[in-house]
């Protein structure tokens, strides 16, 4: 039992590694999709923008990735009232998102 517990406790590190290894082309998407927002507004490419930012708090949640989680889930309600509203963000609300962003591929380099 404790030989399967260990062999447990090995292949979820190595997820978790391989999943550290991917926070930076997951956090370079979520960039690059704001950067086309802000050259193009469309509703269509701030929900797949949201959706990654979704997408990128539940995963690293689950691999314990505890700040950058937190961190994205505070973006995604910041951007939340957009979608609902169907607002784009003035430039000032912008560059926060953007440097939010930076801030996030700054954590995800420290884990």
């Amino acid at each position: 039992m404790d030989n399967q517990l260990e062999n447990i406790a090995t292949q979820v590190g190595m997820l978790r590694k391989n999943y550290a290894k991917k926070l930076s082309s997951h956090i370079e998407k979520i960039y690059y999709l704001w950067e086309t927002l802000q050259n193009t507004w469309q509703l269509e490419t701030l929900d797949e923008f949201y959706h990654e930012l979704d997408n990128l708090a539940e995963t690293s949640l689950m691999f314990e990735f505890n700040q950058l989680s937190d961190m994205t889930r505070e973006l995604e309600y910041f951007i939340y009232p957009f979608i609902q509203l169907d607002l784009q963000p003035n430039d000032s609300q912008s560059q926060q998102v953007f440097t939010f962003i930076i801030e996030l591929q700054r954590v995800a380099e420290q884990s």
